[in-house]
């Protein structure tokens, strides 16, 4: 597996095996025809960009740890926790 460095040096689709195949789902959020799932790999986490019309990957972007926490703590409830 490889590290966050090495990710962002990857192609695209070799980002997007290399997430698929190693990474972790943890959740997705939705935006109109698009939705965009968050994965873990290793210590860092990965953003697929998805089109739902016509079910294609139209992006794959690395994110530092603060980032997620900004973009997804609207979305997480520790209710689910307990």
């Amino acid at each position: 597996m490889v590290n966050l460095f090495e990710f962002d040096k990857l192609s695209f689709s070799e980002k997007t095996d290399c997430t698929l195949i190693y990474g972790t789902y943890i959740m997705e959020r939705v935006f109109r025809d698009y939705k965009t799932a968050l994965y873990h790999l290793n210590d860092y986490f990965v953003e697929v960009l998805y089109n739902n019309m016509n079910n294609t990957i139209v992006g794959i972007a690395s994110l530092p740890e603060k980032a997620v926490f900004q973009k997804y703590t609207d979305y997480i409830s520790l209710k689910d926790l307990y």
